[in-house]
């Protein structure tokens, strides 16, 4: 009886420790956010972090390649500016390649853009891709910053059929191979929000 009970206390130990590890909920990166995002906060006006709902998770094949470039040193210098970096410099954050086509004319940046848009995990030591999210013609990612070295947030928003756009936050953490994603109803937006990297694109 008491081996039984000792398990089941395990168990149960073992199961709240991995949800509590996955519980990224946007109230704890309040702060974080705040400071790293204030466009974004500023743009949902009132944006309350506790109306966020429970989040979906999705499990990460790290191991999976997608579409590595012919040249990579051709690809490094036309996305240079757009790439986010750990700490390490040991991954970025690409919110654009799969997406705009860039090029550098004239002391600025002109960009022609797709429908669909995919965020890749540059592998730089290995140069490779991996993709981590997508998004379709009704949402869209807008800027990133890494935690450290393993964990990002991704800040966007997603288009509804009324024409109001909803503030959509999430995590992405390597080394449990999770995305978390979050939505926020109650603090829509009229106006569609650009991330500071967008901003540095003309649109042609």
């Amino acid at each position: 009886m008491k081996q039984s009970l000792l398990k089941l206390v395990i168990t149960i130990s073992l199961f709240l420790v991995v949800n509590i590890v996955f519980a990224q909920q946007p109230r704890e990166y309040r702060q974080f956010i705040k400071a790293n995002f204030p466009e974004f906060v500023q743009h949902f006006k009132h944006l309350d972090f506790e109306k966020f709902d429970a989040g979906y998770k999705t499990e990460l094949d790290l191991e999976v390649t997608n579409n590595v470039p012919e040249d990579w040193s051709a690809y490094i210098k036309q996305y240079k500016d757009f790439l986010i970096h750990n700490p390490g410099k040991s991954f970025a954050v690409d919110l654009l390649s799969a997406y705009i086509d860039i090029e550098f004319r004239h002391g600025a940046y002109y960009g022609v853009s797709d429908v669909d848009q995919a965020v890749l995990l540059v592998d730089m030591k290995h140069k490779r891709f991996v993709q981590i999210a997508f998004c379709g013609p009704s949402c869209e990612y807008e800027d990133v910053k890494w935690l450290n070295d393993d964990q990002f947030i991704i800040v966007g928003y997603f288009q509804t059929d009324e024409q109001q756009y909803i503030p959509t936050i999430t995590f992405v953490d390597l080394v449990s191979k999770t995305r978390l994603a979050y939505m926020n109803e109650t603090n829509t937006a009229k106006a569609v929000y650009k991330g500071k990297l967008f901003k540095k694109i003309r649109f042609e």
